[in-house]
């Protein structure tokens, strides 16, 4: 059951591009669940007075008191959403927590061969994001969770474009669909791999 109304999805959408994006914060809901999913599974936990800065971006100010409040309760939800999401992921109901990419409505007539439709790379870039705010922790993740940075190496691969020297060839749509079906599970696996250590302590 998702804990988000698409009403708010949207508007939620609509202000990270109009207001987000001039201050280098996130400039889409599909950047901020991957960011959400990222925060959600690590080990270690995140206050909010931490991660919740990043997305609005340097020097970003809301225009008044009731725009904070009425943006900062959709990003809450959406962060309910993720842990619902991901939760169902863990018990083993992977098809309950895709994540919110923002697929072009004629996705299935394309060319699979393609490497100029950047599926998934949004939602990679928030993911990378979240990661570089706990480092250790993940890095401490990899080494417990077998084939962890080999799934992490693929996440990034979403964000290979083709434009830089360090940064190509670009990949296909074909092989991003392909990562992209990995992520419920790795998901789940993640968190139940969080819940687990919770419970130890």
């Amino acid at each position: 059951m998702t804990t988000i109304s698409e009403q708010d999805i949207d508007a939620l959408d609509q202000f990270l591009q109009e207001r987000c994006e001039d201050t280098n914060g996130f400039f889409s809901v599909e950047m901020l669940d991957g960011y959400l999913c990222a925060l959600h599974v690590c080990a270690q936990p995140l206050a909010p007075d931490q991660w919740l800065p990043p997305i609005w971006g340097e020097g970003f100010e809301f225009r008044s008191v009731e725009e904070r409040d009425a943006m900062s309760e959709r990003v809450l939800s959406l962060w309910e959403d993720v842990g619902t999401r991901v939760g169902a992921a863990a018990e083993g109901r992977e098809e309950e927590c895709m994540p919110l990419i923002a697929a072009a409505p004629d996705m299935e007539d394309m060319d699979p061969e393609r490497t100029d439709e950047f599926l998934g790379l949004a939602w990679a870039m928030g993911f990378s994001i979240a990661i570089d705010l706990a480092t250790d922790a993940w890095d401490e993740m990899c080494d417990r969770i077998e084939g962890l940075g080999e799934d992490l190496d693929q996440i990034d691969e979403l964000m290979m474009i083709g434009t830089e020297d360090d940064n190509s060839p670009a990949i296909t749509l074909a092989r991003r669909m392909e990562i992209l079906e990995i992520i419920p599970g790795l998901l789940g696996a993640l968190e139940a791999h969080r819940l687990d250590g919770r419970k130890s302590n």
